[in-house]
């Protein structure tokens, strides 16, 4: 699942699905719970970008 070049793919492809399955669970869940998604969800999402983004600069950097 790795990009030969730079390793990227998966951790964009991580990205993704957690930010998928974090709006289904907001789209579905009962408006008490929301709060609980979001805190939970938008945080990891979040960090997943700021890692993807380091690595992406260390390789292009490096390239």
């Amino acid at each position: 699942m790795n990009d030969d070049r730079t390793g990227q793919r998966a951790p964009v492809i991580l990205v993704l699905l957690l930010v998928g399955i974090g709006a289904l669970l907001y789209s579905y869940l009962p408006p008490t719970l929301l709060p609980f998604v979001a805190t939970v969800f938008a945080p990891a999402s979040i960090l997943l970008l700021i890692w993807a983004a380091m690595r992406l600069s260390v390789s292009v950097r490096s390239a």
